[in-house]
């Protein structure tokens, strides 16, 4: 008990810390998904502006420029929803789809009705959408990126991938840099992700992936992940064709840094696979972490299944740390 206190007071006091160095204020006044010098303030407009640190037009009621990496800039949102309609989506200049970010961000919502959701693609059709953000690393000036999320939901991501081997990246939340990433406040919601084609998608116990594969999260690097007061709920990852591998909801390889967990729901996420030899992934795959450390977490009702000859359905924890899993 006095552990578990210790603990849970260590993560909070790093969670109320001030963020770093603080970059521009950003604040987005619609909800509409437009890129224009046309007198308003998009979200997507704003995270370009922190991108590229340039105002988003001349119109007065445009977003304000960011700062220059190391300083983190912070998008501020109203308790609205933000449906990211603009298309094209598959590409990474943030021009539409998901919203690529490639310098430092935070983006502070206020409260679980602040909600960030993919709006391309139609209900019906799996994989017609796009994810929610893209932690682009490789766009970045400083080869670090670091992400800030509170009080925001993310929901209704829709990504697929077709072809032999191949990799979805996450359905809602990809980040393939080796920032830290924190998230206090934040639901993640109702995303999914499939894939079509002989072996498609990944599972491989030791992280051997092209790209890290979570329904609701991947990390393929970086420091410390950081979750707190997070609920991750009625995600789904599945697979029908031979061999294939269904991602995991949440899918993290840090090497060698720290996982921390506290006040976390999983609820209801689904892996599923239905095919000849296939592999349904675990709710959470943890790979070589240093230290993995969880307080208060909540896991019910998540299902891992599979329907098929010699088909396998994972645990719902998959961990590998070098110092061990602490559920305290």
């Amino acid at each position: 008990m006095l552990r578990s206190s210790i603990l849970a007071c260590g993560l909070l006091a790093l969670l109320m810390a001030p963020l770093g160095a603080r970059g521009a204020a950003i604040y987005v006044n619609t909800t509409d998904d437009v890129v224009g010098d046309d007198g308003v303030c998009s979200l997507r407009e704003a995270v370009s502006a922190a991108n590229n640190n340039v105002v988003s037009g001349a119109s007065a009621e445009e977003c304000a420029a960011g700062e220059p990496d190391p300083i983190m800039d912070v998008i501020v949102l109203d308790e609205k929803t933000y449906s990211l309609t603009l298309e094209p989506a598959d590409e990474n200049a943030n021009a539409g789809g998901d919203l690529d970010v490639f310098e430092s961000l935070a983006i502070r919502g206020a409260g679980s009705k602040t909600v960030i959701k993919n709006g391309i693609g139609s209900a019906k059709t799996l994989g017609d959408g796009d994810r929610i953000l893209h932690i682009d690393a490789n766009n970045a000036s400083s080869g670090t990126v670091d992400l800030h999320l509170e009080r925001v939901t993310l929901r209704d991501g829709d990504v697929s991938c077709d072809g032999a081997n191949c990799d979805q990246g996450s359905a809602c939340i990809e980040d393939d840099g080796d920032g830290e990433m924190t998230l206090l406040g934040v639901v993640l919601s109702d995303n999914i992700l499939t894939c079509t084609g002989a072996a498609c998608g990944c599972v491989d116990p030791d992280g051997d992936c092209g790209d890290r594969n979570g329904a609701a999260l991947s990390k393929g690097a970086g420091s410390t992940l950081t979750l707190y007061d997070v609920t991750i709920q009625d995600n789904e990852a599945s697979c029908d064709d031979t061999s294939c591998g269904t991602a995991a909801i949440v899918d993290v390889l840090l090497q060698d840094g720290d996982v921390w967990l506290q006040n976390v729901s999983v609820l209801d996420n689904t892996t599923e696979c239905k095919a000849q030899d296939c592999t349904a992934g675990s709710t959470f795959h943890i790979v070589d972490v240093a230290e993995f450390t969880a307080v208060g977490i909540v896991v019910e009702g998540n299902r891992s299944e599979c329907e098929g000859d010699d088909c396998e359905a994972t645990e719902i924890w998959e961990i590998d740390t070098d110092n061990g899993a602490d559920f305290a």
